[in-house]
C-alpha cells in the first residue's frame, strides 16, 4: 500500500510561523518561508473578495496552480505515488521495470474516512515518462486507456489517472465539472514585488494565476526550479541579491525589469545580469518611466554571447508583458492560458488613432511590435495582435485619411 501523507488544515495553521502562504485578493501570492523543505505541497486558503469565486492551489516544486471552487476552501492535500511498468521486448510485464512518480491528491474539506469525498487525484510526469506512456512503452494502470493530459510545462506532464472516479464515491460529479474548466495551469512567471505596490495592479493579476506574484528573493529563488520568466519590479530591486541573475540556471530564463524603458540602464547598472558593456550615461537626465524592458541569452560559445536586450516606453500593462514573455519562451504567438484572447489594451488606442486619420508614421517590427508617430508629434506603441494587422488596418483608412508612411524594421 502507498504510503500517503496528510495535510491537515489545522497542522498548517500551526505551521504558519514557518509556512505563510496566501492569496490576495485572488492573486498567487507567497511570503517568506522556511526554503528548507524546498517544496510547497498544502492546503491554501484563498482569501480573495467576493467577486472572485476561486480558490488556488499552487505547487512550486513542479510549477503548477490549480483552481478550485471555493467550497473547497480549508482543503488538504494527500502526497501519494503512482507506480508503472515499461514493458519488455516482446510487449508483456513478465520482466517489465518498475517506475514511479508523484501523486498529488487534492481533497475535499468535508472528507472523512468514515464518509469519504472524490479526491482530485494528479499524477506527475517528467517528458520522457509521458513518452513512454503515449508510445504505449509504459502502463500506470489495468485500464485499457492512459491518464488524460491536464497540462504541462518545462519539465513535466500533469495528468488525470484513467477512471479515477469509477467508485462514484461522493462529490464525483463535482470534481468532474471542475475538470472540465481547465483548472490546471503551469506557471509562466514570477513577479517580485513589494507586497502592498508594484506596476501590475492586483485586479490584474487575479485574471492570471498563471503569474506568481512572490514578495521576497528567498521565495523568487525557490520558484524558479521549472523554466519560467522572471518578471522584477522596479521597486524591488533591492530585495535581490547580487550576482544570482548571472549564476544556472536562472541565468538563461527570459528576465523583465517591470517599470524601466532602458535595457542597459535596466540589467547593465541596475540588476548586473553579468558582463554587458556600453557607453557612460548620466541616466539622471534621460526618461527611464514609464516602460518595461527584457533581457534573455540566446546562444553562448566559447568566445561569445548572443542575447536579447531591449526597452518598451509604454506603459508596463500585463497583457504586453505575458505576450513578450511567450515570445521569449518560444511559443506561438496566438498562445494564451487565461483571458483570452490575449490582447494588448494599446492596440485599442493605437488603432483608434489610425481610424480617427491621427497618425502620420507606422513602424512595425518582426516582433509584433507596432510604433506609431502621431500628427500632433506624439507616439505610441503596441503589441499587434497578428503580423501585419495594422498595415491591413491602414489599408482600410486609406481612402478616409490618405496613405499614412508604413515601414518594417
Amino acid at each position: 500500500m502507498n504510503k500517503k501523507i496528510l495535510i491537515s488544515v489545522g497542522f498548517i495553521i500551526f505551521l504558519v510561523a514557518i509556512i505563510s502562504i496566501y492569496f490576495i485578493n485572488g492573486a498567487t501570492s507567497i511570503s517568506d518561508w522556511n526554503i528548507a523543505n524546498n517544496q510547497i505541497v498544502s492546503p491554501v486558503i484563498n482569501q480573495a473578495t467576493t467577486s472572485v469565486e476561486v480558490s488556488q492551489y499552487q505547487n512550486i516544486e513542479y510549477g503548477f496552480v490549480f483552481s478550485l471552487p471555493v467550497t473547497w476552501n480549508n482543503y488538504s492535500v494527500v502526497l501519494d505515488t503512482w507506480r508503472g511498468q515499461i514493458l519488455d521486448a516482446q510487449g508483456t510485464t513478465e520482466a517489465a521495470e518498475v517506475i514511479s512518480g508523484p501523486e498529488i491528491l487534492i481533497r475535499h474539506p468535508e472528507w472523512t474516512a468514515e464518509n469519504p469525498r472524490q479526491d482530485i487525484p494528479i499524477m506527475v510526469f517528467t517528458l520522457d515518462q509521458w513518452g513512454l506512456v503515449q508510445d504505449g512503452k509504459m502502463v500506470v494502470s489495468a485500464a485499457p486507456i492512459g491518464p488524460r493530459e491536464l497540462g504541462r510545462n518545462a519539465n513535466y506532464v500533469f495528468a488525470l489517472p484513467a477512471r479515477y472516479n469509477f467508485a462514484f464515491i461522493t462529490g464525483f460529479e463535482g470534481v468532474e465539472e471542475i475538470l472540465q474548466g481547465n483548472p490546471l495551469l503551469p506557471i509562466e512567471a514570477v513577479y517580485l514585488k513589494p507586497k502592498d505596490s508594484g506596476q501590475i495592479s492586483e485586479e490584474a493579476l487575479r485574471q492570471h494565476p498563471e503569474i506568481l506574484e512572490v514578495n521576497s528573493f528567498e521565495v523568487l529563488q525557490a520558484s524558479v526550479a521549472n523554466k519560467v520568466a522572471i518578471w522584477i519590479d522596479k521597486d524591488a530591486v533591492d530585495l535581490m541579491e547580487e550576482g544570482w541573475l548571472s549564476q544556472a540556471p536562472q541565468k538563461n530564463y527570459p528576465l523583465i525589469m517591470v517599470g524601466y524603458n532602458n535595457g542597459l540602464y535596466s540589467f547593465r547598472d541596475k540588476l548586473s545580469v553579468g558582463t554587458i558593456r556600453g557607453p557612460r550615461v548620466d541616466w539622471s537626465v534621460q526618461k527611464l518611466e514609464p516602460g518595461f524592458s527584457i533581457w534573455m541569452i540566446k546562444e553562448v560559445t566559447e568566445n561569445s554571447l548572443v542575447a536579447t536586450m531591449k526597452g518598451f516606453s509604454r506603459e508596463p500593462n500585463l497583457e504586453a508583458l505575458l505576450i513578450v514573455t511567450n515570445q521569449l519562451l518560444g511559443k506561438k504567438s496566438d498562445y494564451c492560458l487565461t483571458a483570452c484572447p490575449l490582447i494588448d489594451p494599446a492596440w485599442t488606442g493605437l488603432s483608434l488613432a489610425i481610424n480617427n486619420c491621427e497618425v502620420d508614421k507606422i513602424i512595425q517590427t518582426h516582433d509584433n511590435v507596432v510604433k506609431v508617430e502621431l500628427k500632433n508629434g506624439d507616439k505610441l506603441e503596441a503589441f499587434e495582435p497578428n503580423i501585419d494587422d495594422v498595415i491591413t488596418l491602414a489599408g482600410e483608412v486609406k481612402e478616409k485619411c490618405g496613405q499614412i508612411a508604413v515601414s518594417t524594421e
